[in-house]
C-alpha cells in the first residue's frame, strides 16, 4: 500500500503541492466547483444523421471537399503555442494565475481515432463557465487551413482538479475527468485530422482528433504519430524525458492519453504533421488518415494502399507497427517519411491503447523479454536497427544548417525550378538522420550537409532507394521539413524561399507516392553502398 505523500494540483500543465490521500491516487484541493464534479451530466451531442453510406470515396473527393467553405477563427484566441515536454508551462502558468488563478479550459478524447458509426467521449475541465466546442477539419480550405464541421456548447464545466499517478518509477499521470459530452461520428464528418476547438471566452486550447475510413482504398495513408506526441506531453509535470523537477531521473516511464497535451493541446501535429496535410489537400491527393495506434491494432490496412507517409517526427514505434510496414514494403508499397528521429523507441502498449510505456532501463517489468523490452529499435538481443527500413538511421540533434541538392535531374526535384547545388537553407535539423549512422541497404543520396554532433563531422541528406517488388523508400532526415512548408519550426523563421522549396518537393514526391510503386516509375540511382 503507498503511503499518505505530496501530490499534484494541475494548473495549464505545472504542478503544486497538495495533499493525497491512501492509494488511489485521487487529489484534494480547494475548490468550490470540486463538489459538483459527480453530479455533471453528459451531454449527448446533437450531430446530422447522414449514414456512413454517404461518405464521399470518388475520386476527386479530396478536391471537392476543399471546395467547401474554410475559416480562419480556428486559430483565433488559442494559448501558446506547442510545448512538447513542457518548454512554454512555467510563463503560462505564471499568467493563468495573475489572470484567473485557473488554466484555461483544457480536454481529451477517451479515443485518439474513431471510424464512422463509432462514438467518442470528450472530458473536460473547465472554470465554472459553459464551453463551446467547435470541431474543425484541418486541410487547405481556399488557404484558410481548416473547416468548421460542427459544434455545440455545453453546460458549464467546473474546474476539475482529480488525478491519478501510479507509484514511482513508472508515475504515470491520468486523469479521472468525467465524459462531458458524448459524440456520434456520421457521415457527415469526412475522414480527416480534427481539431476540437474549446472556447468559454478566454483562451482557448485544441483537442485532436483523427477521424478514419476504414473502408478506404485511397492512394496513400497518413499515420499521425501520436505515440511521439503522448511520448512528449508534459502535462501534469511529467513526461517519458523530464519529471515535475525537470530532472531525466524522474521522468515518467508510462505516459497516458487520459490528459490533455500541455501547451496549446494540439500535440505536435500544428508543427510536425499539418503543412503535409494541407499541401496534400491543397493537390487534391487522394489520401485517407489514421493513427501509430491504429497501424499497431490493424496492421493489414497497409495493403489497402500505393504508400504511406508519416509526419516530422514519429519516433515512437510498436513491434505491430513496425511488422506493418514492412510488410507493406515487401508487398510493393511505398513508404515515406517526412522527418527525423524515425522508428527510434521500440514502444509498449497498455490499458487497451491508453498507455505508452518506455522504460529505457532495467527497472521494466520486462527487461527479460526481447520481444516486449522496450528500448532502441538498434539495440537488445533482437536488434532492428531502423537504417534497415528507412535507409538512414537518427545520428542526433542540435543541428542547424542547409540541404544542397545533389542532382536537380533526380525525380523529387523535377519541376521544381531548383537547380543541381543549390542550397534549401535552414531546413536541416534540429534532429538529423545520416546513412552513415547504421547498417542498411543501398540508397540513392539525393540532398546533403555534413553537420557537426558530438565534435564530428557526420553525413545526413535525403535519401531513397526502391526493392525488387518495386516499393520505394524515401526518407528526409530531418525533423525541420514539415515545419518549413508553413514556417511553423518551433526554434525559428525560416527564409520564405525555403518554405517554397521545400513545398514544391514536396508536391513532386506526393503526387509520385500517389502515382503507384515508385520502383517502377523511378528506379532509384543508388550512390552509397549498403552498409
Amino acid at each position: 500500500m503507498i503511503a499518505a505523500a505530496v501530490a499534484i494540483l494541475v494548473t495549464a500543465g505545472v504542478v503544486t503541492a497538495l495533499e493525497t490521500h491512501g492509494s488511489t491516487g485521487l487529489l484534494s484541493a480547494t475548490s468550490s466547483s470540486q463538489s459538483s464534479q459527480s453530479s455533471q451530466q453528459v451531454q449527448v451531442a446533437k450531430t446530422p444523421s447522414t449514414p456512413c453510406s454517404a461518405i464521399d470515396r470518388a475520386p476527386g473527393w479530396v478536391t471537392r471537399e476543399n471546395a467547401r467553405k474554410g475559416t480562419r477563427a480556428w486559430k483565433s484566441k488559442v494559448v501558446g503555442g506547442y510545448s512538447g515536454d513542457g518548454r512554454i508551462q512555467r510563463p503560462m502558468a505564471l499568467a493563468t494565475r495573475l489572470i484567473t488563478q485557473l488554466p484555461p479550459v483544457s480536454g481529451w478524447f477517451d479515443q485518439v481515432s474513431v471510424n464512422c458509426g463509432e462514438q467518442v467521449g470528450l472530458h473536460l475541465s473547465g472554470r465554472g463557465k459553459p464551453i463551446k466546442v467547435d470541431l474543425y477539419r484541418t486541410g487547405y480550405y481556399q488557404g484558410m487551413g481548416a473547416r468548421l464541421v460542427w459544434s455545440t456548447t455545453t453546460p458549464p464545466i467546473p474546474f476539475r482538479s482529480q488525478v491519478s499517478i501510479t507509484p514511482n518509477p513508472a508515475h504515470k499521470i491520468s486523469t479521472l475527468w468525467p465524459v462531458s459530452v458524448e459524440l456520434k461520428i456520421t457521415g457527415a464528418f469526412p475522414p480527416g485530422m480534427y481539431l476540437a476547438k474549446l472556447n468559454d471566452g478566454w483562451k482557448a486550447t485544441y483537442v485532436p482528433l483523427t477521424i478514419r475510413d476504414d473502408e478506404s482504398k485511397a492512394a496513400i495513408l497518413f499515420v499521425s504519430s501520436v505515440l511521439t506526441g503522448e511520448a512528449y506531453n508534459h502535462w501534469g509535470g511529467s513526461s517519458l524525458y523530464r519529471g515535475t523537477n525537470g530532472s531525466a531521473q524522474t521522468r515518467s516511464r508510462i505516459v497516458s492519453f487520459d490528459r490533455p497535451y500541455d501547451g496549446n493541446g494540439a500535440d505536435q501535429y500544428l508543427i510536425h504533421e499539418f503543412g503535409l496535410v494541407k499541401l496534400a489537400e491543397k493537390l487534391g491527393i487522394d489520401i485517407t488518415y489514421t493513427t501509430d495506434i491504429d497501424l499497431n491494432n490493424n496492421p493489414e490496412q497497409v495493403r489497402h494502399h500505393r504508400s504511406i507517409i508519416f509526419g516530422g517526427h514519429s519516433e515512437y514505434w510498436t513491434t505491430s507497427m513496425r511488422n506493418a510496414v514492412e510488410l507493406a514494403r515487401a508487398t510493393g508499397v511505398n513508404i515515406a517519411n517526412f522527418g527525423a528521429n524515425v522508428a527510434y523507441w521500440r514502444t509498449r502498449l497498455e490499458d487497451n491503447g491508453r498507455s505508452v510505456a518506455v522504460w529505457r532501463d532495467n527497472s521494466d517489468p520486462y527487461k527479460n523479454d526481447p520481444a516486449m523490452r522496450t528500448n532502441r529499435w538498434r539495440d537488445g538481443l533482437l536488434p532492428r536497427p531502423e537504417s534497415l527500413l528507412f535507409g538512414v538511421q537518427y545520428a542526433g540533434l542540435g543541428v542547424k544548417s542547409d540541404y544542397r541538392i545533389l542532382d536537380a535531374k533526380s525525380w523529387p526535384f523535377l519541376g521544381t525550378g531548383l537547380a543541381t547545388n543549390q542550397l534549401i537553407d535552414g531546413v536541416v535539423g534540429k534532429e538529423v538522420d545520416s546513412p552513415d549512422a547504421g547498417p542498411g541497404p543501398a540508397v540513392q543520396f539525393l540532398t546533403s550537409s555534413i553537420v557537426r554532433i558530438k565534435k564530428k563531422n557526420i553525413r545526413v541528406g535525403m535519401t531513397y532507394y526502391t526493392t525488387l517488388r518495386n516499393s520505394g523508400v524515401i526518407d528526409v532526415s530531418t525533423d525541420g521539413w514539415v515545419c518549413a512548408i508553413e514556417d511553423v519550426c518551433n526554434w525559428g523563421h525560416l527564409p520564405a524561399k525555403t518554405s517554397r522549396a521545400i513545398a514544391a518537393v514536396t508536391k513532386q514526391t506526393l503526387e509520385a507516392l500517389a502515382a503507384g510503386p515508385l520502383g517502377l516509375a523511378h528506379p532509384a540511382k543508388l550512390n552509397i553502398a549498403a552498409r
